[in-house]
């Protein structure tokens, strides 16, 4: 607790001063919402799995709708990071505050490292000589030859078009 900020010790004080389902009206009050049934249900079924201490079942529910930006809980994802935590054997809420910081930070280091593009290959293609900036048009006449060819061409289009249409 001495390594925390104060806003960070106010939070575990508060995770464990508050049953789950106070602490999560207060949370929804607080963004001017309402605990719906399907969140009750969702609190209901992890509570009773008994995986987590009623503290740290706060901190979840802090980080899903605070930490995520969840306007509700829902089953798939607090059973997700349930099963995570779960996993990480966590079983203070101070463990589960460094697992949201560990998280968050590996989240924003991927992002810089990948720049954003998410891992993808960048193709560059060279641009064709028209497209070049320096690109200079030249102006050469056609022959006379070359403009009798174009003409047949031109004529014999025409006549194979007569034919279809």
């Amino acid at each position: 607790m001495k390594d925390l900020t104060g806003n960070e010790q106010a939070l575990i004080n508060a995770c464990q001063s508050y049953s789950p389902i106070e602490f999560l009206q207060t949370l929804m009050v607080q963004k001017n919402g309402f605990v719906t049934t399907g969140e009750e249900y969702v609190l209901r079924d992890l509570i009773n799995r008994k995986l987590f201490a009623p503290a740290v079942v706060n901190m979840l529910i802090y980080y899903v709708l605070q930490e995520r930006g969840q306007a509700t809980l829902t089953k798939n994802l607090i059973d997700t990071v349930a099963n995570s935590w779960s996993q990480a054997k966590l079983t203070t809420p101070v463990q589960a505050l460094n697992q949201i910081k560990n998280y968050n930070q590996k989240k924003t280091t991927n992002k810089r490292s990948s720049g954003g593009n998410y891992n993808r290959r960048q193709v560059k293609e060279k641009l064709p000589d028209w497209a070049q900036d320096d690109y200079q048009t030249t102006t050469q006449k056609a022959t006379p030859e070359q403009i009798a060819k174009l003409k047949a061409q031109i004529e014999q289009q025409r006549k194979q078009q007569s034919k279809e249409g």
